[in-house]
């Protein structure tokens, strides 16, 4: 969606039967974008969670909460504990390789990109 952001969402709306006019379309691209989403980090954040467990763990409070950081993807891999990882890797194994035969989210994105160039 990143590469072609207005193809991707004409394809969502038309699958959705919505109608898309270009004032749609534009307010659309701008409200999914980065910049957008960094201007209003407290409307993509998960503040309510990160409140109950500050009480319930006895965390100080204010953690960031945002799920708008750098407009990427993959840096889970920096950032989450190897064993994480590993437990996320073996769920996929189990639950999505079986049913859609990509062994890997890689795998997966990386066909879907061949299927959306053409």
């Amino acid at each position: 969606m990143r590469e072609a952001p207005a193809l991707h969402i004409r394809k969502v709306a038309a699958f959705c039967g919505i109608p898309l006019s270009d004032a749609l379309l534009d307010l659309t691209l701008e409200g999914s974008s980065l910049a957008f989403m960094l201007r209003h980090k407290d409307r993509f954040d998960d503040r309510l969670m990160r409140e109950l467990s500050e009480r319930r763990c006895n965390l100080p409070p204010g953690s960031d909460s945002a799920k708008v950081r750098k407009g990427g993807v993959g840096a889970h891999g920096d950032e989450l504990p190897a064993r994480t990882d590993e437990a996320l890797d073996a769920m996929w194994a189990k639950l999505v390789a079986p049913s859609l035969g990509y062994p890997d989210y890689a795998t997966l994105e990386a066909d879907l990109r061949r299927r959306n160039a053409g």
